[in-house]
Parts: C-alpha cells; sequence; structure tokens
C-alpha cells in the first residue's frame, strides 16, 4: 500500500482546524517537512477541544474537555502479506485537562505503552494502556489511586488512530460520523488500519486459526465492528 504521509497530515490537520477542534496545528505541520528523511515524525503538545465532558465524570463541576497528544511513530517497510511487528520508533501519550466551573483545572492520564523487554517482573503485553504515567506526577490527586497496572493490551495507535480514538470516544456520534464521512479522513485512518491493526489482529487470529483450510466460518459478517466500531 502507497501512502504519503504528509499530504495525510496536511489533509487531516486542515479537517481538525476547519471542525474547529484544534485551534493551532503547527504541532501537525511543522513534522511534514521533517518526514521525508527517515519516515518518523513525533507530533507534540498537539491540544485538542473542547468536549463535552463524559458521562459519570469525576468530579462533576467539568464544564470542557481538552485533550493534549503527544505521539512519535516510525514504521518499517514491510511485505503486506507478512504478519510481523513493524513499529520501530513509538510513544504514545494522552493528557486530560478538565476545566471546572469553579475555575480549577482537572487532569488525567494515560499512555498506550510498547515495550519488548523480557525483564518485566509481570506479564507485560507488548502494547498496552498504563493510567497515571508522567503526565500526573507533578498533580495533588487527594485520596484516588493510580496503579501502574494492569496493564489492559491494546492494539498500538499512529497519529491518525490516535486521533480518530479521541474523536469516536469524546465527539457525539453524529458529529463524528460527519468527519469519518470525509474521503480524505476515511483513506489515512484505512491505511492505518491495513498497516498497524491488520498485522496485529491477525497475529492473534493465527493463535487458533492457521488460515490454512481454516475451519470457522463468519457467521456474523459485520463482527470486526461490533468489535472496533471505528474500522473502514
Amino acid at each position: 500500500m502507497v501512502r504519503n504521509i504528509q499530504t495525510e497530515l496536511t489533509n487531516w490537520a486542515k479537517i481538525l482546524e476547519s471542525e474547529k477542534l484544534c485551534s493551532n496545528t503547527t504541532p501537525i505541520t511543522n513534522e511534514i517537512g521533517k518526514i521525508r528523511t527517515n519516515k518518523l515524525y513525533h507530533i507534540q503538545k498537539l491540544k485538542l477541544g473542547p468536549f463535552n465532558p463524559p458521562r459519570n465524570t469525576i468530579p462533576s463541576n467539568i464544564c470542557d474537555l481538552y485533550t493534549v497528544l503527544d505521539v512519535k511513530f516510525k514504521l518499517s517497510e514491510t511485505n503486506e502479506t507478512d504478519i510481523n511487528n513493524n513499529i520501530i520508533e513509538y510513544s504514545f501519550n494522552i493528557t486530560f485537562i478538565g476545566e471546572g466551573y469553579d475555575d480549577k483545572n482537572y487532569y488525567s492520564s494515560f499512555h498506550l505503552d510498547y515495550d519488548t523487554s523480557d525483564n518485566a517482573d509481570v506479564v507485560h503485553p507488548w502494547f498496552h494502556f498504563t493510567y497515571g504515567g508522567h503526565g500526573l506526577k507533578e498533580e495533588e490527586t487527594g485520596n484516588v489511586l493510580l496503579l501502574t497496572s494492569p496493564r489492559l493490551p491494546y492494539m498500538p495507535m499512529d497519529f491518525f488512530l490516535g486521533i480518530d480514538f479521541i474523536l469516536s470516544n469524546f465527539l457525539r456520534k453524529t458529529v463524528y460520523d460527519k468527519i469519518k464521512s470525509n474521503s480524505m479522513y476515511k483513506k489515512a485512518l484505512e491505511h492505518s488500519q491495513c498497516a498497524i491493526w491488520k498485522p496485529y489482529v491477525l497475529s492473534i487470529a493465527h493463535h487458533w486459526c492457521k488460515f490454512s483450510n481454516c475451519q470457522y466460518n463468519l457467521i456474523d459478517k459485520d463482527l470486526s465492528r461490533h468489535f472496533v466500531p471505528t474500522l473502514i
């Protein structure tokens, strides 16, 4: 699959701006020229919002919610038919800022960790969510307990999958569906899903089904979208 990351980043910066989801897209546009040399991008401090706080948000006095995304990503060139981990460099961090009616800011944070080392003292999925982390180390947490475990396995996300993760979770469905219907948004998301999620999912499927004379039948053709509704 041939894709032009620079063009896709440019298009998505324009979409975020036009939808009034990002007032400053320079964290994206500043990286576009650098990608040509080594296929690596590092988009830092990209602020999205405001979003309406989800139901049952604690504390309950949050009026506006913002997210700050930091993602570093580099993918190696591989054969499309090979099932393998092709991610070379990776970091993925999201900080949430809740603006309260009491004029205070409240913070939450998680990162999608990537760690292939074998020296961990507990079960350590290569890609896993960790709540808390560096984003909250300087904040007052009161009587809230933030643990680095359990490490919840999750599919890796680049910039495009990360943005879609945020929008699909914090925008009203009608607004998200409108953005997702944009052909430029849709095509870039499809490219990332195929390049990053496809080998991840197939590697797990291969644990039970070896793909050769497979005995299983897919009864519900929409099952994958029930599991991952944002699939293209």
